[in-house]
């Protein structure tokens, strides 16, 4: 959307959040490179394989990644970049819980999701935790 004057934009922006270069917004565009950032996804590989976990739907596991680490992340950020990347239903599984009979369902990402989710994460809390912290902190 653009009014008078305005150039519209390609890409929608995100509000108030300070870039780089201390602009006052970002483009979606900006945060999703930041997310399919080839070191930023390998960061996030190593926090997925020092946690290991069961496989999700798909059955790989971390172990089962590790072996084609350099293939399936170089996928990850191609389907990201082009925006192809869709994430997959979770494996449902029931736990015990504890003190109890009953169960609790919980849902099991594949790696590949793991490994998104975490670069997502890592990102976004780059770009808001330091306004967070400021705004707790004047309360």
């Amino acid at each position: 959307m653009s009014g008078p004057g305005q150039e519209a934009s390609a890409s929608p922006v995100i509000l108030g959040v300070k870039t780089d270069h201390g602009e006052s917004e970002m483009k979606v565009q900006d945060v999703l490179m930041k997310v399919y950032g080839p070191g930023r996804l390998q960061t996030a590989w190593q926090q997925v394989r020092k946690h290991a976990g069961a496989a999700g739907i798909d059955q790989m596991t971390v172990a089962e990644f590790a072996q084609r680490e350099d293939e399936l992340l170089a996928l990850i950020h191609d389907t990201l970049k082009s925006g192809s990347y869709r994430f997959q239903p979770a494996r449902r599984v029931e736990i015990p819980k504890p003190g109890t009979s009953k169960k609790r369902k919980l849902g099991i990402p594949v790696v590949m999701d793991r490994i998104v989710g975490t670069s997502m994460h890592s990102a976004l809390e780059k770009i808001f935790d330091a306004d967070f912290t400021v705004a707790f902190s004047r309360a």
